[in-house]
């Protein structure tokens, strides 16, 4: 498993690249040459991880561990 972490402030475009990252590495897996293992491309976000950007306030923010263990999952 791959891991690409994506950092910058708010509106810079994370979620557009992130996007964009994804769609081409899926249609790479699509490619009939392709011939690895069946992969997925999945992108987690605050979003979809129904963080809420507070979460951030504070130096002893446990958010990033949910980023995680939401990673582990997938």
């Amino acid at each position: 498993m791959a891991l690409i972490t994506i950092s910058g402030f708010p509106c810079s475009g994370k979620s557009q690249r992130a996007n964009q990252m994804k769609q081409h590495l899926e249609t790479q897996l699509a490619d009939p040459s392709y011939k690895g293992p069946t992969l997925s491309v999945v992108v987690l976000s605050d979003d979809n991880l129904n963080i809420d950007r507070s979460a951030y306030n504070g130096m002893f923010s446990r958010t990033r561990g949910f980023q995680r263990t939401a990673d582990e999952r997938n």
